[in-house]
Order: C-alpha cells, then structure tokens, then sequence
C-alpha cells in the first residue's frame, strides 16, 4: 500500500506541533517515535537502533520538503512480524506514513520509489523557523556551551621558507573547522607549531651564511636555494655592522639561525593576517627541549613497556598499535628526533586539559597518522582524542592550464603571490569548495572574476543584494506593520524558508564529520534558490506593503543565516556590490524579467563615451545577406522584399503593391490615448490594406534598397 495522505487541515492542527527549532530535527524525532511505536505494537524482541536512518532534503523538490529512508533501514528487522508479501519496505513505509499523516505534524505524507517516505511541511512549521531565525539573529542555531576543549593545531609550516599555495589550504580549512566548531558550542584553541628546534633551523643559518659570501653562488646540497634565503642575507646585513660578521662561523650560526627563521615567522605571520587567520598560541617545539618535557615523555614510554635499545638507539613500539614499523625515539648519537618531540608536544596538549586535539596536516604527512595514534595510546589517552587530517594538494590554473605565478622560493608556488592576484575571501571560499581529502584544482581567472560561475562572488552577491532590496523597501516597510508570513504563498518562498531551517543541520554536518565543504556547498545551493526566488517573485511593491513586508522578512532571514555561514568560513558579508564588476545572475524563467525590473535598486550608470561626432550620423553595419529561399517576414522590410530573378542577375527590389511606408511598433508605444491609438490603427489599416501572409522567397543578396519618394511622417518619429 502506498498512501499518499492529505493531513488534517491546518485548523486542526495543534499549534505545539510545532516547536522553535530545525524542522530536519522536528521529523527526525517525528519518524523515530512512529518507528518505536510500529515496533511495540507487532512486540519486536529488540528495540531498533533509532540512529541509523537518514532525514535528507530530496533533490527534486517536487518530492517534498524532506524525505527518510527508515522504511528500507528497518525493512529487514519488521519483514518477520509483519507477514506482508512483496517488499517488506513498501509495507513498513506504508504503515509509518500512516501513523505520521495521523500525528497532524504535516501538510502532506507520501511513499514513493522503494520505500522512502516523503514530506512537506505545514505552514505553520516553516513559518515558525523564519520566526525563529529572525528573533534570534545572527545566533540562529548556535549551540549551547558543551564544555568540551578542543586544539585544532594547522598550518606548522617550517620556519624554512614562505608559505606555499597548499599551506593556504590548510590555513582555511583549520581557521573554518575552528569557528564550526566554535558555534556548536566547543571552547576552540587555534595553535600554530614552530618548528624551530632542530636540523632543518641549522641548515637555514648554513644557507644565509653562503648567500652572505657568495650571493649568486650555486648552494650546496642541502642548503635552501630560493631567492628568500638572499633576502634575509640582505636583510641581516641592514641590521648589523660588518664587524658582526667577521667571526667564528661556530660563534656566528646560532645567531644567524635564530633570526633567520624569526625573519621568516615573521613572514608567515605576515601572510596569515592577510587572510584573517590569527592563532591563539604560537607554540615553540624549542621549549619542549628546555622544559625537560621531551625527557619526561621518553621516559613516561619507558616506565610503560613501550620501548626496547637496538643499535644504541631508542626505539618505540609502535607496530603494537598497527604501524607499519616501530619508530626511533633517540638516535644512536643520543639526538632526540622529531618523532620525540611529536609526542612531547601531544603530551603537553592532553595535560593542558584538551579533550580533542586536531591536526592538520599536508598529504605527505600520511605516516604521521598511524605513529602519532600510536603514541597518543601509548600514554594512556584514548585514540579518539585525536584527530589527523590530511589535506591533498592543491594545483593551480589559469585558461585550463598549470599557472606559475613566481619562482622566487624555488619549487613551490609561494602562498603570497594567490593572495596578491585573488582576493582573501576568494582564496578562502575557493579552498573549501572540496573536501579535504581530494585534491583541488584553484583556477585564478575564476577566483578572479564577477561572474554566476565564481561561487563566492555568487553567495555573497545574495547578501548585497538582500541589503539593498531592504534599504529600498524602508518607506514601503513604515507602513506595512509587522509582517504577516502566512501571505508567503509562492512555493520558492515555502522553498527557501525551509532551506534555511536546515541551516543548523549543515553546520553540525560539518562539525561532525570534519568537513566544512559541506557548509559551503549549502551556502551556493542557498544563495541559487535566492537570485531565482529575486527574479521570479515581485519582492518590493508599494501597492503591497502587507506583501512587500513579509518578502523583506523572507530576504532579511537570508541575508541574515547565509551571513552567519559565510563568517562561519572567514568571508566576508559585503552590503554593496559595484555593478560594473558584477554581472547578475539569471533568472531561469523568461517571465522574470519583470520582478528583476521591480526588485532592482537603481543607480548611476558610468557614461559611455558617444557613438559618433556631433553633427554626423552613425554609419549602421550593413544588413547580413539572406539565405536563398528564406521567406521574409520582416514588417519594416516586407513593403521592399522581392524574389530573386531567376537568371542568376543581381536581385532589385521592388515596392510590393498595395503597400506604402511600414509601421513600426514604437510608433503606436509612444501614444498615451488608448482610444486615439486603435481609431489610428483603424484608419492606417483602411489606408494601406491588409498585410501578405508570406512576402515570398527572400534573395540571396538584397542590395540597396531603391529609393522611394513619400512623404515625411509627420507623427514626430524620424524612423524611416
């Protein structure tokens, strides 16, 4: 059976149905009580696990605000009691649509496909969601304080070169997961590891040494070869005296290392501020070797069982937790590794009282993963206090094609140069329009342009647009009172209401699975329901202020969460747009073009420069040559249209009888009188007679047309 049930009318409808919150939530619990309560009644021997099915919002909106797929996940557990023939989820789907068309929580219940069963909500309970988000504001969904801490740790870049393009990737996932996280009610932590203690500082110092003495010198292998290193050289040598340099290299390399990677923290802070990424610590791995942590996390392995000598270096077991291959703590020559200070570093973060640490890392991280479980374990944490993620690479493009923007750091595009050609909201959005473990294609004339295919622009033009639509509607608002929703009848508007509402579940969406595409891909699928919401409904009308106020309730509601979610992701929420540099989106129907003409807000358009000198007239292109058999149906042109001779001479066109100089359409435009204009019609139509059904065959070429003596019009349009 597959009902398709009309709900009880809305009168009938008890009003407490309806409770302030995301109407996705609202079904959720709707279906898991009906499913409980099917399980009751046919006396199942285990309660079903109520987490495993899905609320989603169909792709087809014709199916529905929202769809389950409950039915077909419990099909298999009812099949037995049952005792229904065909397929069991049909039956199921069938009987919880029953009981949810009964509960008066919804306009419509159907079954469709499968088994999924589909919904559309009542008025009452979207209209209750835009209420709620226009009461709460730009707080609409935040989550209650959970008192859990979390350290998301990103970027860490060595403090050995610029930043490149992938460290700009891994700047805006961890600054977007930071503030995702943050509204769900997290007490978040944004950390930046400097990797100062070490090789890799020493071969710095090394490189800037030899640029000192040798600036143009092919360096060693080893040491940094960019164009940097020869800055700091310069840069060093602007800040001390000459006498500074002439020492023992043993006495000078420390002190040149040390300023060099300062140099280029500073560099990279440089270049994370201008993108809006600021971190709350910025954590020396120098200090964990002062402090004596790394001793004491070495030895907390030790006093465990999880070490063993071999060779005379230390070793940690870390294939008992499934690595690959057991990890060396301390070299043969007592130097501790990086791996040592890795886990000194977790250590510090669990003892500081963070329940979840997140580490952001590049692609060729992918060992970390394993080694770093192993040793948060190790320690006695559990492996679920800590989460690595692993950004892909990040290619960029320009016309399709590799993009090279700068070879002053060596191999790698350097992150400074995307930010001077795109801008930071551009960058940012562009970042995270794919999930962090696939790899990404950045196109810079995309990033770049004003256009419906950059997807930032796009998103943010909603909210300008928005803006602008209410700063026109004030005086129309004035007297329009407190707006009435229930007159949102249009079905884009019931549409983008209930879209909204699901903006709470797209960012616990993303919260949860760590994944802040998914804000953004709801961000463009919103703002594509909005600019066809602009262009197909009238939204400012001053004959309709009632109307007009709960449209502007509706835009201001967008404007408003789609705000929330582009801060959400760092970007920027702009109240204007400039015109020039934007060409609005489409509207996808051909009558929209009204409402478009009604909802714009008029401005100044920049003057073009004139068609031709004062005095001369403007030479017209010449006509395009008819194709051989095409019959005219030109009005202007029918009065002069001839066939083609057939013996190949040029066509001449000849004055077809019974015709005399055409009308043309703006003449009757421009006359105000109705009656006068169809008296004139009249009289024209006695005048020049009826018009040809068909002109005949058009010639392949026109040619000039002969010229015709008659009179000059004399209703004040110069139009031949």
């Amino acid at each position: 059976m597959r009902p398709s049930g009309r709900c009880a009318p809305p009168g009938d409808r008890p009003s407490h149905h309806f409770p302030v919150k995301p109407l996705k939530e609202t079904i959720h619990k709707a279906v898991a009580e009906a499913v409980s309560a099917a399980a009751g009644g046919l006396g199942l021997p285990e309660a079903p696990d109520l987490s495993k099915f899905t609320v989603e919002r169909p792709a087809n909106p014709a199916f529905g605000h929202f769809a389950t797929n409950a039915a077909m996940v419990y099909a298999k557990l009812f099949a037995p009691r049952m005792g229904s023939k065909g397929n069991p989820a049909l039956a199921l789907a069938g009987r919880l649509a029953e009981a949810l068309a009964e509960s008066g929580r919804f306009a419509t219940v159907e079954v469709k496909g499968p088994g999924f069963i589909n919904f559309r909500m009542a008025p009452e309970a979207w209209t209750g969601a835009l209420k709620a988000m226009l009461a709460e504001g730009p707080r609409y969904g935040a989550a209650a304080p959970t008192g859990r801490k979390v350290l998301i740790e990103f970027v860490s870049s060595n403090p050995t070169g610029p930043l490149h393009v992938g460290h700009g990737r891994g700047a805006a996932w961890g600054d977007a997961m930071a503030n995702v996280l943050a509204r769900l009610g997290d007490e978040v932590s944004r950390e930046y590891y400097v990797n100062d203690a070490g090789n890799q500082v020493r071969n710095l110092g090394k490189s800037v040494l030899f640029r000192l003495k040798d600036p143009a010198g092919d360096a060693p292998e080893g040491l940094y070869r960019g164009a940097y290193v020869l800055d700091i050289a310069r840069e060093l040598q602007r800040r001390h005296p000459p006498a500074w340099f002439d020492r023992d290299e043993a006495d000078l390399l420390p002190e040149v290392s040390d300023e060099a990677a300062g140099l280029m923290l500073a560099d990279m802070k440089a270049d994370l501020d201008r993108m809006g990424v600021r971190f709350d610590k910025w954590f020396s791995e120098r200090s964990l070797f002062e402090s004596g942590e790394v001793d004491r996390a070495i030895a907390r392995l030790k006093e465990a069982g999880w070490t063993y000598e071999k060779d005379g270096a230390l070793f940690f077991r870390s294939t008992e937790f499934g690595d690959d291959k057991d990890r060396v703590l301390v070299k043969s020559d007592g130097d501790r590794t990086y791996f040592a200070s890795d886990v000194a570093y977790h250590a510090n973060k669990f003892a500081r009282g963070f329940d979840l640490a997140i580490d952001v890392l590049g692609a060729d991280h992918g060992g970390y993963l394993a080694r770093m479980s192993a040793s948060v374990q190790a320690l006695g944490y559990d492996k679920s206090m800590l989460r690595i993620v692993l950004y892909q690479l990040v290619r960029l493009t320009r016309g399709g094609e590799a993009f090279r923007m700068s070879t002053r750091a060596g191999e790698f595009v350097p992150f400074k140069d995307v930010l001077d050609e795109v801008s930071p909201d551009a960058a940012r959005f562009m970042y995270l329009t794919q999930s962090h473990d696939s790899a990404l294609e950045f196109d810079v004339d995309l990033a770049k342009s004003r256009t419906t295919d950059n997807p930032v622009y796009y998103v943010q033009y909603l909210c300008a647009r928005a803006f602008q639509l209410l700063a026109k509607a004030a005086p129309v608002l004035e007297l329009a009172g407190e707006p009435d929703l229930s007159l949102l009848t249009d079905p884009r508007e019931q549409e983008l209401a209930v879209q909204l509402s699901c903006f709470p579940d797209a960012v616990r969406s993303a919260g949860r699975l760590l994944a802040p595409h998914l804000l953004t891909a709801w961000l463009t699928e919103t703002a594509g329901m909005f600019h066809q919401y602009y262009g197909a409904c009238r939204i400012v009308d001053e004959k309709a202020p009632r109307l007009t106020a709960a449209r502007c309730a509706l835009s201001a509601a967008c404007r408003q969460v789609v705000g929330a979610g582009l801060g959400l992701l760092g970007v920027s929420v702009p109240e204007r747009m400039a015109q020039e540099d934007w060409t609005p989106p489409r509207a996808s129907r051909p009558a929209a073009g009204g409402a478009r003409r009604a909802n714009r807000v008029k401005t100044p358009r920049p003057q073009r420069a004139p068609l031709s000198r004062p005095g001369v007239p403007r030479a017209l292109p010449p006509s395009p040559p008819r194709r051989p058999g095409r019959v005219c149906r030109c009005p202007v042109a029918r009065s002069r249209c001839a066939a083609a001779p057939d013996d190949g001479s040029p066509p001449v066109r000849q004055p077809t009888p019974g015709f005399g100089r055409p009308t043309h359409a703006k003449v009757w435009a421009r006359r105000t009188d109705g009656r006068a204009r169809r008296a004139d019609g009249r009289a024209r139509h006695a005048v020049l007679g009826p018009a040809p059904a068909v002109c005949g065959p058009a010639p392949a070429a026109c040619g000039p047309a002969p010229a015709v003596s008659e009179p000059a019009p004399t209703n004040g349009d110069s139009t031949p």
